[in-house]
């Protein structure tokens, strides 16, 4: 619903009775009004007056502002719910894929050591393991 009043027009320039703005005089408060309604027809028709068809469109408006409001929040929530949800799944399934595959972090195998020194420690633990199974299969005492 609009409402196009000229008398709150008037009021805004009221100290300027010069001002080229509008063609009508502001020296008297009967200034010309206009009101209309949503369906375009004049609301003194349905008995309104210009206070009962401000309030009219006050409230409508305030309705209308309140539902947006709600219809906001609603899909903001659903948009923190589809988030959530995959975020989980996410979760889940990197889970199980580490489960299924774990890897290995040998980084502290020798702590205290630098990164050069723990993997110099890890090439001579395995020489020396080959070396063991080595002569532990020529004496023939390595189970096979």
């Amino acid at each position: 619903m609009v409402v196009v009043t000229m008398w709150w027009r008037m009021t805004i320039f009221e100290n300027c009775p010069s001002c080229p703005c509008f063609p009508f005089s502001f020296k008297s408060k009967t200034a010309p009004t206009t009101t209309v309604t949503a369906n375009g027809g004049p609301a003194h028709e349905k008995g309104m007056t210009d206070e009962q068809a401000a309030v009219r469109i006050q409230s409508s408006y305030k309705g209308f502002k309140v539902r947006k409001e709600i219809q906001d929040k609603k899909e903001e929530d659903a948009a923190v719910k589809i988030q959530a949800v995959y975020r989980g799944n996410k979760t889940r399934r990197d889970m199980a894929a580490e489960q299924q595959f774990p890897t290995t972090d040998d980084s502290d195998d020798c702590p205290g050591y630098s990164e050069e020194e723990a993997a110099a420690i890890k090439i001579q633990a395995n020489f020396r393991g080959h070396k063991t199974r080595k002569q532990l299969e020529e004496s023939g005492k390595m189970p096979q």
